[in-house]
């Protein structure tokens, strides 16, 4: 089965992903609640998984790591811990909706306002734009690293750098670039990472990650209370991450997934991503020849990673993906891509989204050729 949605989820999993999973289902005990073998047994899965992405992220001390369920709770997190009554934070059209929407509602419930910085047709954004948007308020900046409808490489290095000038924090949505870029954390003081588990990192559905820039911030709101297995016998949260953040038992079997699909990666000699920019090139270039078909984006694949988004004269691209899917079993996405403002600037907003195209770690120069001739029998 020809699989492009990698940008959704990635797929399949690396070995021994499922076989660490059911491992963990075996396990007789809580992580980090109780001293018996099945509790230290599921504490250390814990920690090897927490290890793991540290290494693979440039991270020195893992206790900076955070286990969450996904993308969308590692932003809301961070969102929710960060802001105060009356903050102002500043980002761009580009996002997903798992920062607009916090946002909105922030701004719904009177506890602060926000700028959206424009994008390009592209679907970039410019970093005086976002400048240009501070004001004495701002506490943050939210900005997504890689578009998840375009593929476009946003500037995050000269953003962080000119706010680490301002001394504003940086969140950076990286669901499209952990695992993907060659991303050294503890080369951004001051930026915060939000990322899923389960697209670069390989791991399952339910697991996302969030890098925090220090073990402890006299700054932070609260997430969630309950137990953390740590200082038990205070009505107060612990002050230090990870415990702060990860109350309440942790999902197990997936964060031991997680571990593995990460270790799994950090054994590999190159990355399981090195094809994708010769993979983009040749779609373009196979895209370019079918008359109707217009690639949305960066003109270059310097500037890309993974998406490709098209839409097509005369086609809603929701029936396109489910031609493909019907009758090529070739797995693609139509639609917003859960992103609310983008498509205004990119030219897609009447047609209702697009059509998403992702090759991920498992594409092959086969699989490629069966998309692409399915493309031209339906469209030619």
């Amino acid at each position: 089965m020809p699989y492009f949605d990698h940008a959704a989820t990635s797929w399949p999993k690396p070995p021994g992903v499922a076989e660490a999973m059911t491992a963990a289902l075996e396990i007789a005990g809580a992580p980090g609640r109780g001293g018996h073998r099945g509790a230290l047994e599921g504490s250390r899965l814990i920690a090897q998984a927490r290890n793991a992405v540290a290494r693979l992220l440039g991270v020195a001390d893992d206790r900076r790591v955070v286990f969450t369920s996904g993308g969308t709770e590692s932003l809301n997190l961070v969102l929710s811990v960060l802001l105060h009554p009356g903050d102002h934070v500043v980002t761009t059209a580009a996002e997903h909706n798992s920062v607009l929407r916090p946002l909105a509602a922030r701004k719904s419930r009177g506890l602060g306002a926000f700028s959206i910085a424009p994008v390009e047709p592209d679907g970039s954004f410019q970093v005086q734009s976002i400048l240009g948007a501070l004001t004495a308020t701002t506490r943050a900046v939210v900005a997504t690293h890689i578009s998840n409808v375009t593929g476009v490489i946003q500037p995050i290095e000269e953003l962080a750098e000119a706010l680490a000038e301002r001394r504003i924090p940086l969140l950076v949505d990286a669901a499209q670039s952990v695992g993907h870029l060659p991303i050294q954390a503890d080369d951004f003081p001051g930026v915060v990472w939000a990322a899923s588990g389960h697209k670069g990192l390989l791991g399952p559905l339910g697991t996302g990650i969030v890098v925090l820039p220090t073990v402890s911030d006299e700054r932070w709101g609260l997430w969630k209370s309950g137990g953390t297995g740590s200082a038990s016998e205070s009505l107060e949260m612990p002050n230090e991450a990870p415990d702060r953040f990860e109350a309440g038992n942790p999902a197990l079997p997936a964060i031991a997934g997680l571990g593995a699909a990460v270790t799994w990666r950090l054994s590999q000699t190159t990355s399981p991503f090195a094809g994708m920019h010769e993979w983009t090139e040749r779609l373009w270039a196979e895209l370019k020849t079918i008359p109707g078909v217009r690639l949305l984006g960066p003109a270059s694949t310097d500037r890309h990673h993974g998406p490709t988004s098209v839409i097509v004269d005369g086609w809603d691209v929701h029936d396109l993906a489910a031609v493909l899917d019907a009758s090529f079993d070739i797995r693609v996405r139509a639609g917003r891509h859960c992103a609310a403002l983008v498509h205004e600037s990119i030219g897609s907003a009447n047609a209702g989204g697009t059509l998403r195209i992702t090759p991920g770690w498992s594409t092959t120069p086969e699989s490629l050729d069966l998309l692409i001739e399915a493309l031209r029998a339906v469209l030619l």
